[in-house]
């Protein structure tokens, strides 16, 4: 049920770092479990489509 408010869609732009994330995550994984944790972050190739 609507009281007459727009809904907002977010919009988001710019890039993620993802390699930094996760090695963040992975630092803080590796301290609270005592072992070494590395990561690799590649971006996956776009498949192409036949017409």
């Amino acid at each position: 049920m609507e009281t007459g408010k727009e809904k907002i869609q977010p919009v988001i732009t710019g890039t993620f770092p993802a390699q930094r994330f996760f090695d963040t995550l992975a630092a803080i994984l590796s301290r609270r479990e005592n072992v070494t944790i590395t990561v690799k972050v590649t971006q996956e190739e776009k498949q192409k489509t036949a017409v």
